[in-house]
């Protein structure tokens, strides 16, 4: 979905698989000592200064193992897994990611739009991302970008270093909480395909799945 509406650091790892040199760990302060996330948080504030690329000539299995050390991640979800008697499991509504695809492409138009009149510039946007953008401080921190950038490349660079993929997450969990319901996995896959007018011969699991993955390695 980050990939399909044009968010720049739109990577992802399996768990914590993934490596970088020394120099640049070292340059971003290493990893922090949270107890859940910690992979996440290191990327995001790596992804905007750094090159990256996809190691896509091995294959990585995780764990399956349960786990409550932490209050979230992999073994949270896999000790739900097994103990529940649920046979699907939720996930964010792709019109959540839709809406934030109509503010990803009007950055460029943001570098010169009046800023004193922000209803003008919010009211292009859904209810659910206009008020998370208000309740951000939207129209005075894209006021700062513009003051601080000369040119349209810095404005974007400057732009996605505010919002970045934790604010992503965090606008994710404040639509639904607020205006979407997490709706399940198979599903939120045939409305994205659908969305994005993908030709689907099948809608089983296993053939959306085998579909995602072909998408994922032509991106």
């Amino acid at each position: 979905m980050l990939h399909h509406i044009g968010f720049p650091f739109a990577l992802y790892t399996i768990g914590s698989c993934f490596g970088v040199r020394a120099d640049v760990y070292a340059r971003h302060g290493g990893m922090n000592r949270k107890k859940a996330g910690e992979d996440f948080y290191f990327l995001n504030k790596l992804f905007p200064h750094e090159k990256f690329i996809e190691v896509n000539t091995t294959c990585v299995h995780p764990s399956p193992r349960p786990s409550l050390r932490a209050p979230f991640g992999t073994g949270p979800v896999i000790h739900e897994m097994i103990s529940s008697d649920r046979k699907e499991f939720l996930t964010y509504n792709p019109q959540a990611f839709f809406d934030l695809e109509k503010l990803f492409s009007s950055v460029d138009k943001l570098f010169k739009i009046n800023t004193e009149e922000p209803e003008t510039v919010l009211s292009a946007y859904s209810a659910a991302l206009r008020e998370f953008l208000i309740e951000n401080s939207f129209s005075e921190k894209l006021k700062e970008v513009q003051q601080n950038t000369a040119s349209l490349e810095t404005f974007r660079k400057r732009f996605y270093l505010w919002f970045d993929g934790f604010r992503v997450v965090k606008y994710l969990n404040f639509a639904h909480r607020n205006y979407y319901n997490k709706i399940p996995i198979q599903q939120a896959v045939l409305n994205f395909l659908t969305g994005v007018k993908a030709k689907l011969e099948e809608k089983d699991e296993s053939y959306l799945l085998d579909f995602l993955r072909k998408m994922d390695s032509e991106k």
